[in-house]
């Protein structure tokens, strides 16, 4: 019971109309606010450390050693944290990273639906990356993760890959490609359920130097989940860029039985918005999403270059 109340609210959170058949489903949640305010249109963009989530190939494009940091705030008073440090070693680059979940105080039934108090659950996933350069315009990145859940006393771990490319096609157009989450069923506690993996194709087309267009198709096939998004991100200046993106896996409509209402922000379910802000080597960025009844996703993200 307890098991099924939390894993409801994750999925929920994120998909409102979708029933979820995976675990460790906090592995959907995408990480950084730039990705976040382009709509999660990500896995050709990847040029920096939260490459370990969306593309590893993509931590190629981090040119010396960045740390960077996220924190979001979820529905539900839930909160997701993820801090990476990637490190240049020649053509080669190395990461590690950490995603965390954890939620507040939840209350406990019984099976006959008496409250039998609050408890606590959370989510981790530790991962260690690598990306190369195979070629000239093709690289090439891996990483391996330990994951673990814990509801209460109760806990499950399991081990998965993560694998991509990424191919630039030419001056403007880049391409990606990566396989998430590639792992063996997690017990919890007399359950074994398959981990979400995720196959994602993304393009990026660099318009002009200020502006950025990118589009990702991605695919579930342990919850028969499909998912499209489109990005855009317009440098105004300097040390200013606006983003932009729209994303069908937030786009479904959900009201609650209190009220069948539609509210102004019910209405941009789907689409996404940020700002980011460069000042020489440190980088800071928010992404913004609407979710109707279930509430908003924030994101605030920080990178330092070094």
């Amino acid at each position: 019971m307890k098991r099924l109340l939390i894993y409801s609210l994750l999925i929920a959170a994120q998909t409102p109309c979708l029933a979820a058949e995976s675990t460790a489903d906090f592995l959907k949640i995408g990480v950084g606010a730039r990705a976040a305010g382009m709509g999660n249109a990500y896995t050709a963009v990847t040029d920096d450390v939260t490459a370990v989530y969306w593309n590893p190939a993509g931590l190629t494009g981090v040119a010396n050693n960045e740390a960077g940091a996220m924190h979001s705030r979820l529905y539900d008073e839930a909160n997701y944290d993820f801090a990476a440090l990637a490190l240049r070693n020649g053509n080669a680059v190395w990461a590690v990273s950490a995603n965390y979940l954890s939620y507040s105080d939840l209350e406990g039934r019984d099976a006959n639906r008496n409250r039998t108090g609050t408890f606590g659950a959370s989510d981790l996933a530790l991962n260690l990356s690598y990306a190369n350069a195979l070629a000239e315009n093709l690289s090439a990145g891996f990483s391996v993760k330990y994951i673990r859940s814990t509801i209460e006393d109760a806990s499950a771990s399991g081990g998965a890959v993560d694998v991509g490319v990424k191919y630039k096609a030419g001056g403007r157009l880049t391409l990606g490609a990566a396989a998430s989450n590639i792992g063996p069923k997690v017990k919890f506690i007399s359950d074994s359920e398959p981990l979400p993996l995720t196959f994602a194709l993304g393009a990026a087309y660099r318009a002009t130097e200020k502006l950025l267009f990118a589009a990702d198709y991605k695919t579930r096939p342990n919850d028969r989940d499909n998912e499209f998004a489109l990005g855009l991100e317009y440098k105004m200046m300097s040390p200013l860029a606006l983003r932009f993106g729209y994303n069908t896996k937030t786009a479904s409509p959900y009201k609650s039985s209190k009220n069948s209402g539609i509210g102004v922000l019910d209405n941009l379910m789907g689409f996404a918005a940020g700002v980011g802000v460069s000042l020489g080597q440190l980088s800071v960025d928010y992404g913004f999403t609407p979710s109707g009844e279930l509430g908003n996703t924030q994101k605030l993200s920080l990178s330092v270059k070094f």
